[in-house]
Parts: C-alpha cells; structure tokens; sequence
C-alpha cells in the first residue's frame, strides 16, 4: 500500500515536472525567435558596434540563461549545463563590446566633470586605449560569423529538446506547471535573500551573487508576468532597483581595475587628473545607495 502511494507520487511529480516544461518550452522559443529577428538586421562586423543591437541581444541571452536557471530542476541536466555553457559564451563575447562602450562612456562624464570636452581623435584614442586594457576578450567577438554561429547553435539544440518532449506528447494542463512556477520561485526567493545579507560585507562576489541571483528572479517575473502576478506586483520594482544599482558598482569596479594598470605614461596621454578616483567616489556613492535600499528592507 505505500509503494502505490509513493509510486502514485511519483507519477504526479513527474506530470507536474512535464507541465511544467511547457512553459519553458513556449517562452523559449519566443525569444528565439527575437534573436533571429536580431539577426535578420544587416548584421555584419558593424553591427558589433551598435551599441543598441548588443544590448539588445544581452538582455535576449540574459532572459535565455535566467529562464534555464529557472527551470533547472526540470530540465535534463545535460542540456542544462550544455545550453548554459553555451549562452554564457556568447554573454561574455558580447559583454567585451559592452564593457568598451560603457567605459568610455563614463570615461567622457569624468572628462566633463574636469570642464574638458574630449575631441574625436581623442576618444578614438581613448577606446585603443581602453580595448588593449580589456585584452583578447573584445577582439574574440569581432567575428559576426562565430557570433552567428553560436546563436543559432543553441536555437537549434532547443529546437531538437523540444521536438523530442513533443514526440513523448507532453502537454500543458494549466495548474500543474502553475504550482512549479510558484514553489520555484519562493525557493529562488529564499536564496537571493540570504545572498542579500551576505552583500553587507561589501565585497565584490557577495554583491556579484546577490546581483545575479536577483536577475534570475527579476527576468522570469517579466518573463511569467501574467503567471506569478502576485510576486511580480510585490517584488518586481525592488528587483529592478537591485539590477541597476549592482549593475552600476560592477561597472565602476571593472574600471577602477582597469585604471590601477596605468602605466605613467598612460596617465600622462589619458588620466587628465586622477580618473581612478573619480570611479572610487562614484563606486562609494553607489555602494551607500545600495546598503540603504538593503536596510530599507
């Protein structure tokens, strides 16, 4: 009589587990189906420097890693850890674009901020400059083909997952995958808020983990809005004031590394003042607005 209670468990857990994958499977493939909109673009090298296409397409691969590290439990591990590997690589390709653009971007507000205007010429020289500093990673993600390549490489592996869950009729029947989605939630929930105390000590990887932690649960509330109404209505504007303000000390924190490598006559060309600490002033302003919002809580 209990191995066909256990048994009868198991059976729900599983139609529950496959419920659940629907969900996945429908959000999924509607952004891919985004990206490949993306890439319809007359995408080429250029395309790389349009700095609203990659943030566009970050954002996209952003949703697509949240949304696996969301339904992790119900995923095949295998393809779990295949397509995480894989979007993560195109994230940090991308993210080398990103990191150029932003620095020079607050490199020219700290410009401003010492009443100089920066010429063409000179922010060219700036970017040189900032694009040796960042290494191998930009220039690894000047290829638009391998950028190409990989995206539809994933597209394609999700594609064949879903074929298969669709050959074993896997089938949405409304609360099953609904009953998921809330207890997956709370649960992520829990661990972003012990991830939350721990970023009091101001270091950089309880911050880096808080701040990834909040983006699962930030993405899946926009991603299953209708769905998780109620969190997204009592934590969705906190998750997005945590996401900026994280993404904001991550960003001076990578710049003030950058400008601990100046060799002196690279502050003679660039620095006009002491750039550094200018970004550790604004990391501190930052930081304080942050521990503020966590006190708030």
């Amino acid at each position: 009589m209990v191995h066909g209670r256990l048994k009868m468990r198991s059976e729900q857990d599983m139609k529950k587990e496959q419920h659940s994958v629907t969900h996945f499977l429908k959000i999924s493939r509607a952004l891919w189906r985004q990206g490949d909109l993306l890439f319809c673009v007359a995408y080429n090298s250029e395309t790389l420097e349009n700095e609203e296409w990659v943030h566009d397409m970050r954002v996209l691969l952003r949703q697509l890693l949240s949304l696996l590290d969301f339904y992790k439990p119900v995923l095949k591990k295998r393809m779990y850890i295949e397509e995480r590997k894989a979007i993560k690589k195109q994230l940090r390709a991308l993210g080398a674009h990103r990191s150029e653009d932003v620095i020079v971007r607050d490199y020219k507000r700290y410009l401003e901020s010492t009443e100089y205007t920066i010429n063409q010429e000179e922010e060219a020289l700036c970017r040189d400059f900032f694009r040796g500093h960042l290494g191998k990673k930009v220039s690894s993600a000047k290829d638009p083909y391998a950028q190409r390549k990989a995206f539809y490489g994933s597209a394609a592996r999700y594609d064949h997952q879903r074929k298969r869950w669709e050959r074993k009729k896997v089938q949405s029947q409304g609360a099953s995958g609904v009953v998921f989605l809330h207890k997956r939630f709370h649960e992520l929930e829990k661990n972003r808020r012990k991830a939350e105390q721990k970023a009091f000590s101001e270091k950089v990887q309880d911050i880096h983990a808080l701040r990834i932690a909040g983006k699962v649960l930030y993405y899946n509330l926009l991603l299953h809005e209708e769905l998780l109404a109620k969190e997204a209505e009592e934590s969705l504007a906190y998750l997005k004031i945590l996401h900026d303000v994280t993404g904001k000390i991550h960003d001076y924190d990578a710049h003030i590394k950058i400008f601990e490598r100046y060799s002196p006559e690279e502050e003679d060309l660039l620095a006009r003042g002491s750039a550094k600490e200018y970004f550790q002033r604004e990391k501190r302003c930052w930081m304080d607005a942050f521990l503020a919002q966590l006190s708030a809580r």
